[in-house]
């Protein structure tokens, strides 16, 4: 799996959908921005995880012949550890994506705002011919952000140095502040361990909303 495109599909998700509407309100250019979402000093150093990059994706769409630019941020980390067949590689990759809501007159023209978790896991498929995704097989509730959100566990299979490896897929989206927020992680089946650092990443996001 490639670190620097999980997930990046959905940072693209704009206001296209929404074109017969938002032509009627918008004025010539507008701009939404979100906040980064990170994970907490005192949570990577528990998990063993460390920040690879946090990058900014500035979209900007013709909606009805006016531009619209979307600010979205994507924060990526990564475990290393030794896999039986594979050898040293990440081991876990952790995610968060963050989207500007947009609402105007009470009515919301982000698609993201009304993505399940289904419909997230197939964007992410879309992104990866290396990962297969499967059915869901777990739920667990997890406290962020004042909050809390409903982490939906899918199994997979990646193919990581010509080796079929079974994986876990972590996913969970909910709103704070003025912003959209999508965690997601993916980590080997056989680390058994694995989905609580992943619990733990969550627990310890930091988001200025």
């Amino acid at each position: 799996m490639h670190r620097r495109r999980f997930l990046g599909g959905l940072a693209t998700v704009g206001l296209v959908a929404s074109a017969g509407c938002v032509d009627r309100i918008l004025g010539n250019f507008t701009s939404y921005t979100a906040t980064p979402a990170a994970v907490s000093d005192a949570a990577i150093e528990e998990t063993g995880y460390e920040h690879q990059e946090t990058e900014e994706e500035v979209e900007e769409e013709d909606v009805a012949g006016e531009t619209v630019e979307i600010t979205n941020y994507i924060s990526r980390y990564s475990r290393t550890v030794d896999i039986p067949l594979v050898g040293e590689t990440e081991a876990g990759v952790f995610a968060t994506i963050t989207t500007p809501q947009v609402s105007v007159a009470g009515e919301n023209y982000n698609p993201v705002g009304e993505m399940n978790n289904r419909e997230i896991i197939a964007l992410v498929q879309e992104q990866y011919d290396e990962l297969s995704i499967g059915d869901s097989v777990d739920n667990r509730s997890v406290d962020t952000l004042g909050t809390t959100t409903n982490v939906e566990t899918f199994e997979g299979e990646a193919t990581v140095r010509d080796t079929n490896v079974d994986v876990f897929v972590d996913v969970s989206r909910f709103e704070h502040g003025d912003d959209h927020v999508i965690v997601g992680g993916v980590y080997p089946e056989q680390l058994s361990d694995e989905a609580e650092r992943m619990t733990r990443l969550i627990e310890g996001l930091e988001h200025e909303g």
